[in-house]
């Protein structure tokens, strides 16, 4: 179970930042909005209504945001061997610490 919340939250942290950039530099709706929960959480719509073009980007962050937490749970089950994940990335973040001092 550590092991699936430690993947989604890796991947869905990863989807938040695309799924902002695309919300404040494109308006587009997002997952709230897109699900109709807009209400419940106090986010405001556009007042025009979205085009048919970012609807559609918003069908397709609301089907990441789905696809990743499915992907995870897929990858735990099916795999069975929690260990092999970890360290399989033990690189990727010692590189992302490494790398804007130079140090590669």
């Amino acid at each position: 179970m550590l092991h699936l919340l430690g993947l989604c939250s890796a991947f869905l942290s990863v989807l938040f930042v695309v799924n902002n950039f695309l919300i404040f530099g494109f308006n587009a709706p997002g997952v709230i909005n897109v699900l109709g929960l807009n209400k419940i959480f106090g986010v405001e719509s556009l007042k025009g209504g979205y085009s048919s073009g970012l609807y559609i980007v918003g069908l397709f962050q609301t089907a990441a945001v789905f696809g990743v937490i499915f992907w995870a749970c897929f990858h735990t089950i099916k795999r069975g061997q929690l260990r092999e994940m970890p360290s399989a990335l033990t690189g990727f973040p010692h590189m992302l610490s490494v790398l804007p001092f130079g140090q590669c």
